[in-house]
C-alpha cells in the first residue's frame, strides 16, 4: 500500500527535471543468494617490493652522496666551472658525462671538466 507523499516530497517532485519511471510487468523476485564480485585493475604489489624499495632508497642516497662531492670537489678545485650552468647524466659504465646544453661551458673548461670527472670515474 502506497503512503502520501509528504509536503517536502510533493515540493522535490515538482522541482524535479523530466524522468523517467520504469513499471515492470511482473514482480521482481528476490535473489536468493548473494555474490561478492572483487575487482582489481592492475596487478598486486610483489612480496619483493618493500625490499626493491629499500634497495632503491640506498643506490638514491649513494648516487646523491657521490653528486655532493663531485660539486664541492669542482668548486674548490675549478671555481669559474662551479658557477656555470650544466647538467649531468650516468653512462652505462657508471661514469658522470657533463652534459653542456646551456652552452655556457668553453672548451678549456670542458677538459677541466673532463678531469675532475676522471677522478670520479668508477674503478
Amino acid at each position: 500500500m502506497a503512503k502520501p507523499l509528504t509536503d517536502l516530497a510533493k515540493d522535490a517532485v515538482a522541482s524535479a527535471g523530466p524522468a523517467a519511471v520504469y513499471h515492470p510487468s511482473a514482480d521482481a523476485e528476490p535473489m536468493q543468494s548473494l555474490e561478492a564480485i572483487d575487482t582489481w585493475v592492475g596487478r598486486s604489489a610483489s612480496r619483493a617490493l618493500p625490499r626493491i624499495i629499500e634497495i632503491a632508497k640506498g643506490a638514491q642516497s649513494v648516487l646523491n652522496a657521490t653528486f655532493k662531492t663531485f660539486q664541492s670537489t669542482l668548486a674548490a678545485t675549478y671555481p669559474d666551472l662551479a658557477g656555470t650552468k650544466y647538467g649531468f647524466t650516468v653512462e652505462a659504465d657508471g661514469a658522470l658525462k657533463v652534459l653542456n646544453e646551456a652552452g655556457q661551458l668553453s672548451s678549456s673548461q670542458s677538459t677541466d671538466e673532463t678531469r675532475v670527472r676522471a677522478s670520479f670515474a668508477p674503478a
